[in-house]
C-alpha cells in the first residue's frame, strides 16, 4: 500500500519503536495452524501525539475511534504494571485485544465501548479455557462467568 520495499517500512518502524513514539504487541499463539504468528500490532505510547497525526482533537463521546483510544490506553496501563502482553488472531478473524500469559496461567482482555461480549472472545475461552478474563468497557461493573471462565467487567475509569 506504501510502494515501499519492506526493509524502508521496517527501518521506519524501528526508528519510531527507539525513540518511543509506537509500540508493537507480538501475537499469542499455542496453535500454529489457525493463528497468525508474524504480524504485529501497532499501537502509540502517546495517544496525543495519535491524535496530532490524525488532526482530531474532539471530546471522546464525540469521537468515531474512542474504542482505539480506550484500547491504546489499557495497554499504556498493562505494560506500566510490567505485563507483557500479546494479542490473539486466527486466520477466520477471530481477535481478542490482548493477553495476559502469567505463567501457567492465560488471561483474555477485551476493551469495549459496551460491555458486550463478542463471539471472539467467546471462541477464546472455549479454545483455552481460562479461570479468568476481564472486560473494559466505558460503564459496565461486575462479574459474570461464561462455563469455567469468571469474566471482570471494568470501567475504564477505573484504571
Amino acid at each position: 500500500d506504501l510502494k515501499l520495499d519492506y526493509k524502508t517500512v521496517d527501518n521506519y518502524l524501528n526508528i519510531l519503536i527507539n525513540t518511543y513514539i509506537l509500540r508493537l504487541v507480538p501475537p499469542f499463539h499455542k496453535n500454529l495452524v489457525t493463528e497468525l504468528k508474524k504480524s504485529k500490532k501497532i499501537y502509540f505510547v502517546d495517544t496525543g501525539l495519535r491524535n496530532a497525526v490524525l488532526n482530531n482533537f474532539s471530546l471522546i463521546d464525540v469521537r468515531k475511534d474512542k474504542g482505539n483510544l480506550f484500547e491504546n490506553f489499557i495497554l499504556n496501563e498493562l505494560l506500566s504494571e510490567g505485563f507483557e502482553i500479546k494479542y490473539w488472531r486466527t486466520t477466520a478473524k477471530a481477535e481478542v485485544d490482548f493477553v495476559l500469559n502469567l505463567g501457567k496461567e492465560v488471561i483474555p482482555i477485551e476493551v469495549k465501548s459496551l460491555g458486550k461480549i463478542k463471539r471472539s472472545f467467546l471462541s477464546f475461552l472455549k479454545n483455552y479455557k481460562p479461570k479468568r478474563a476481564i472486560v473494559f468497557s466505558e460503564k459496565d461493573f461486575g462479574i459474570k462467568n461464561v462455563d469455567k471462565t469468571r469474566i471482570l467487567f471494568v470501567p475504564y475509569w477505573v484504571v
